[in-house]
């Protein structure tokens, strides 16, 4: 490999060596360190074995969880909110703690110590010996969903509801607490007495690690979330530098293929068809040289500065916030989520994953990727080769720019991980070998049927090496790799919580009456106080979304607040709808707003280009909005206001009648549940007007729809998902097709349509005629979605390539809850979770549901 001009200016400085972490040591933390730079020293040599693996039964972890490691003892949290010691020699469990919300990230230890974070809103001590609970610390609603940062017998953390907090390890005593503009779900970095994490307003902190004053706030970055992963703080001689990736802010489908159209063209190459591509990567010319290495990373660079939409991979100066650099680092891997996160080799430069026409590892449909040594100090990349000829060897390593992965240096050897593979790279000899798994499994296992999270993404967790082992965790299994040992593997093999030694965490504290009502008028106050534009969230490849796009979704979330409003508040609320059913009114077309108008509800910057509908949206009939029409008559007392509407609000009907639609309970429908509410809701309208010939031609098509949906019920009860796939030969058509349960809307986009926008109306008719079938279809969504609640974090089932699930989900959940589990009001208050955005009616429409059932 020709790198006479890529040479090495940077010497690793002491302070980063010392930050290593021997790989006979513990791994006591993500990445191995508190600066997060995944380098650990020792030697990795095959051959390995799989020494044990272990899942959890019923339990399911998070996607871009480490395991770990301290003082013999592997340590897994579950989003069942179940904490496990193992034995790190051979699996077996020695206790359990178990906390009342899920663990969404990995814990950290300090002397004995284990420190885990959960979503009841509890920070944990935990005695790493024997289990015992040393201490509680409880943070509010929300909690967490980052990893603890441990350094000076303190942790650090961000909570959910934008709050940082220092505790004392040994005591749980809180040192200091400062607040952030939004929510944290990013693990903090820890480097020279100071803090680095990113809020989710995608604004980097640095803070005083002794008082928590915050020394800088950096301009916001580009992206949807930070969440996931952590900032990497790297030294050189002259500068420390701390770098973030994001996630993108366009769907990644359109990222990849823009991006490759412009590498394409700045290497002369014809990307006009795949085949084409394919032949470019193969040719010897793909290798490159030094000098159009560089002409290439100037180019990236360039169009990095121009193209904020394309930006993913920011270097800050750790002194002052200010960018340091433009990396010429392209969005990559990372299934929409957070892209590959770079880690530090031993000379100090960073081992990143990077797009480029030029290389050999492009093994992939999303192609033009390589693997390089960022120096920081010339900010150039210096490209890596496998012997492996024009491609990596058959499970390696996945040359792909859309699946995650997750690197981490052992001495000269860089650890790759990938869903179904680990692999190893000797950066001295260019050796690329493989260490375990399979293709399109979870290192050559199927996924449990309950733990359907993911699917290459969207996050990807590390390894931890310890006492010659490797830790590795994948589908919800954690593999022990024994290195230099040969032998028969080990067989999988299921842990039963129950049977564990027990010991029970706190329950958090149910807030007041009177809370949750301040709570719910602070955020209807909000929705009230200015002109709102829709919610934007890029999922993945199940395209665009938007929430609260139309005017009888904000007029039926307004009607459940409406009772549990001040009276001040209440008529405003009024005033409210009065002008807004004049410019939007629900039965009509005008009924949508335009997505580019309003206050941004994001927390995140949204360029232009992405506020518009794609050509597979279709939106229901107007007519599916009388419903919130009729809510608002009866809760809001505006009968007079609908009675004079009544004319226009029949011949929406009459339209719908046209249109001949009716429930095929074989195929089902997204608005099913919308579609009857209306029907119903209509029927009472019309009876009210007097006018029966509507009523009843409205009540015979509810009639028939009601069986028809019962039907549906029934049939997602005894074809429900709770099934492990075969890997892509199962899992393609059902991302394609979707089932009873998981309805296709287009490929990779799934709904759970028979929650989705139910009423007690609706709910009490399912439960008539299908009250085995709610019992069932419950059960399977809550054992795959444990999570649901948590608005914004980590999606629920696997339907596809995405990060998250919009925020629809939790409320048709909510309302499943709420009206089909008749769940009582506590048990409703503790699923309310925190907003997804600014101005959110999901929200405050939980509030309400949840106060109705006092």
């Amino acid at each position: 490999m020709q790198m006479a001009e890529f040479s090495l200016s940077l010497v690793a400085s002491t302070t980063v060596l010392a930050c290593a972490i021997n790989a006979r040591a513990d791994w006591p933390t993500l990445r191995g360190n508190s600066q997060r730079t995944g380098l650990a020293q020792g030697a990795i040599h095959s051959p390995f074995r799989l020494s044990w693996v272990k899942h959890f039964k019923g339990e399911r972890l998070g996607t871009a969880m480490d395991p770990i490691v301290a003082k013999d003892r592997v340590f897994v949290a579950t989003h069942q909110g179940n904490l496990y010691a193992l034995n790190a020699k051979d699996g077996e469990p020695l206790w359990k703690f178990q906390a009342h919300g899920p663990f969404l990230h990995s814990p950290a230890v300090a002397d004995g110590i284990l420190v885990a974070a959960n979503g009841d809103g509890y920070l944990h001590g935990i005695d790493t010996a024997s289990g015992e609970l040393k201490w509680s610390l409880y943070a509010g609603p929300g909690g967490f969903s980052a990893s603890p940062t441990i350094s000076d017998q303190t942790a650090f953390i961000g909570s959910r509801s934008g709050e940082f907090w220092a505790v004392d390890v040994k005591s749980g005593k809180r040192r200091w607490q400062q607040p952030l503009s939004a929510p944290v779900r990013q693990t903090a970095a820890f480097s020279h007495g100071s803090v680095f994490v990113t809020s989710e307003n995608l604004r980097v902190h640095c803070l005083d690690a002794e008082t928590g004053r915050q020394v800088w706030v950096s301009e916001q970055l580009t992206g949807q979330t930070a969440r996931d992963y952590y900032p990497v703080v790297a030294t050189t001689e002259a500068r420390t530098f701390v770098i973030v990736r994001t996630n993108p802010v366009l769907g990644m489908a359109n990222h990849i293929g823009r991006d490759r159209h412009f590498l394409c063209q700045n290497a002369g190459v014809d990307d006009s068809g795949w085949k084409k591509v394919d032949a470019w990567i193969k040719s010897p010319v793909a290798r490159g040289n030094p000098e159009l290495w560089a002409k290439e990373q100037g180019s990236i660079t360039h169009y990095l500065q121009e193209h904020r939409e394309a930006r993913t991979c920011f270097v800050l100066d750790a002194e002052n916030g200010s960018e340091a650099l433009t990396a010429p680092v392209l969005w990559i891997a990372g299934c929409q989520a957070v892209g590959a996160m770079p880690a530090l080799a031993q000379d100090g430069r960073l081992l990143v994953f990077y797009r480029s026409a030029y290389g050999n590892w492009n093994h992939g449909v999303a192609p033009l990727v390589a693997l390089g040594l960022l120096d920081l100090s010339n900010n150039r990349i210096a490209p890596l080769e496998h012997q492996h000829g024009r491609q990596p060897a058959w499970n390696t390593f996945w040359g792909t720019a859309d699946e995650s992965q997750n690197f981490t240096v052992v001495g000269d050897t860089v650890l790759i991980v990938h869903q179904g593979t680990l692999s190893g790279f000797h950066l001295k000899t260019n050796k690329l070998f493989p260490i375990y798994g399979e293709r399109d499994t979870f290192g050559g296992f199927r996924t449990p049927p309950w733990a359907r999270n993911e699917w290459h993404g969207p996050g990807r967790g590390g390894i931890a090496v310890d006492n010659n082992r490797i830790y590795w965790l994948t589908g919800s299994r954690l593999l022990c790799l024994a290195i230099g040992e040969q032998g028969p593997g080990a067989i999988d093999q299921g842990i039963d919580g129950t049977t564990v030694p027990t010991r029970i965490g706190p329950k958090p504290p149910i807030p007041s009456i009177d809370a949750i009502a301040e709570r719910l008028n602070g955020q209807i106050r909000e929705v009230l106080s200015k002109r709102w534009a829709p919610l934007y969230v890029e999922p993945g490849l199940a395209g665009r979304d938007f929430s609260f796009d139309n005017s009888a979704d904000v007029s039926e979330a307004l009607a459940w607040v409406y009772p549990h409003l001040e009276p001040g508040l209440q008529a405003t609320v009024k005033t409210f709808l009065a002008k807004e059913w004049m410019i939007h009114a629900p039965w009509s077309k005008n009924a949508w707003y335009p997505l580019n108008d309003g206050e941004r509800r994001e927390l995140f910057w949204t360029p232009e280009t992405v506020r518009s509908r794609l050509s597979l949206d279709k939106p229901h009939h107007p007519f599916a909005n009388t419903y919130a029409v009729w809510l608002c008559a009866e809760r809001c007392g505006e009968w007079e206001r609908v009675l004079e509407a009544w004319p226009q609000i029949k011949s929406a009907f009459e339209d719908f009648a046209k249109s001949s639609w009716r429930l095929d309970s074989a195929k089902g429908d997204l608005h099913a549940n919308r579609y009857l509410a209306s029907l119903l809701a209509f029927a009472r309208i019309a009876k009210r007007c007097n006018d029966s010939a509507a009523s009843q031609a409205a009540e015979s098509i509810a009639t028939e729809t009601s069986e028809a949906l019962a039907a549906w019920w029934k049939r997602a009860a005894e074809q429900g998902t709770l099934t492990a796939f075969k890997g892509v030969s199962e899992l393609d058509p059902f991302i394609g097709k979707g089932d009873a349960f998981s309805m296709r809307v287009s490929p990779h986009r799934h709904k759970i349509a028979l929650f989705r926008d139910l009423t007690p109306e609706v709910a009490d008719l399912v439960k008539q005629r299908a009250p085995d079938a709610v019992e069932r279809v419950w059960s399977t969504f809550e054992t795959l979605c444990v999570t649901w609640p948590f608005v914004g974090e980590e999606r629920q089932i696997h339907f596809g390539e995405n990060f998250v699930d919009p925020p629809d989900l939790a409320m048709s959940a909510f309302r499943a809850m709420a009206w089909l589990r008749m769940a009582p009001a506590q048990e409703l208050f503790q699923r309310v979770d925190l907003p997804f955005g600014r101005a959110d009616l999901s929200h405050a429409t939980k509030l309400a549901l949840a106060l109705e059932r006092r």
